[in-house]
């Protein structure tokens, strides 16, 4: 149902968020029940489409990655070309109306409104393209630059900047203890900082 997806985040059980390339906006999908490996029986699904929030594609092969912020709920997006991080309340927004089933089954396919959403931050970024929380920090990696630029989460301020001196950065994540990895797809690295 989301043709051209460049970025997916694990909400809970069987739910995820989706950044919809095709359509441009985030769409939020649960599986419901489990049918075993293979099967695609998705008459149970619910999807829940945000279209209040426009995101433009990609079309340069880089992934636009996006993180939950487990304490907030907040949604984080690189909304690569237009050279901004998004943010999203996922507690936010309420049923609009139904829409129509595009090519099967679901319990519940549905258009959202009155979400709440916003830039996070549009300054110094050239093709913002990973993206990982942790803590109060939000790190962004910028795959034409090969920065990794670390921001306040709540009040939105640049903290520091990293230059790898790579282009070609794509997704970042920390691991459980406070190492920041990245891989590079333009060198064929994995790549671990050790943040201060």
């Amino acid at each position: 149902g989301s043709p051209y997806s460049l970025g997916i985040e694990s909400d809970e059980d069987n739910a995820f968020w989706v950044l919809d390339g095709f359509n441009e906006h985030i769409a939020w999908y649960d599986f419901a029940a489990d049918h075993g490996p293979g099967y695609h029986d998705h008459s149970d699904g619910i999807v829940y489409r945000y279209t209040e929030m426009p995101i433009e594609r990609n079309r340069h092969g880089i992934p636009q990655h996006l993180v939950m912020d487990e304490v907030s709920k907040i949604l984080f997006i690189c909304d690569t070309d237009k050279k901004q991080i998004l943010w999203m309340n996922t507690l936010s927004g309420r049923i609009a109306n139904r829409l129509d089933l595009v090519n099967e089954p679901l319990a519940s396919h549905q258009e959202m409104e009155n979400l709440e959403w916003g830039v996070f931050a549009d300054v110094n970024l050239d093709k913002p393209c990973g993206i990982e929380v942790s803590e109060d920090i939000v790190y962004v990696s910028d795959y034409e630059t090969g920065e990794i630029i670390a921001y306040d989460k709540e009040g939105q301020n640049e903290l520091d900047r990293i230059d790898t001196g790579k282009k070609g950065i794509m997704g970042i994540k920390m691991d459980s203890n406070g190492k920041l990895w990245y891989v590079n797809a333009l060198t064929n690295e994995v790549v671990r900082i050790d943040p201060k």
